[in-house]
């Protein structure tokens, strides 16, 4: 028999998903208001946002897991758009590249601000740094295949 008291995990990982958005808000309005990311203290943070401590911190370790679980969903989704640029072949045209980068700059355009944190924090926060090093080896990697794709096709010179 189901426990009456116990919640379904979906419900938790609603609510986690709306605090994570209220918090991200905030964390974009406070940048763009002057703040810095590594000098933004949790207690500032929640209280902006009108939210407990305490909740901040059943949800999040702290401020780096914040924006992890961010990163790591807009790095898929950057990633995606990314990889129309890498299919792109000998026949694609101009216009063609300049659909696919516009994509890619469409996709990356609002999450600016936090993405400036991300690389903030990952100069001081390992496992921020961890994400960024494999969202860059992606990139890198999917590039790199490009290039020899390209060139084992004569379209890029070797």
């Amino acid at each position: 028999m189901p426990s009456v008291t116990r919640r379904k995990s979906s419900s938790r990982e609603a609510r986690r998903e709306a605090l994570r958005s209220r918090l991200l808000d905030t964390v974009e309005r406070l940048i763009v208001e002057g703040e810095v990311f590594a000098e933004l203290s949790v207690e500032r943070l929640v209280s902006e946002a009108g939210v407990s401590r305490s909740t901040f911190y059943v949800y999040f370790e702290d401020k780096g897991d914040l924006l992890t679980t961010w990163f790591e969903e807009v790095s898929t989704e950057l990633a995606d758009v990314a990889a129309a640029w890498w299919d792109l072949d000998s026949f694609a045209t101009i216009a063609d590249l300049h659909a696919v980068l516009d994509q890619i700059v469409r996709k990356y355009r609002p999450h600016m601000t936090l993405m400036a944190a991300v690389y903030d924090t990952a100069s001081y926060d390992p496992s921020v740094q961890s994400l960024v090093d494999s969202m860059m080896g992606v990139n890198i990697a999917g590039l790199r295949k490009h290039i020899r794709a390209g060139q084992e096709a004569g379209f890029v010179d070797p």
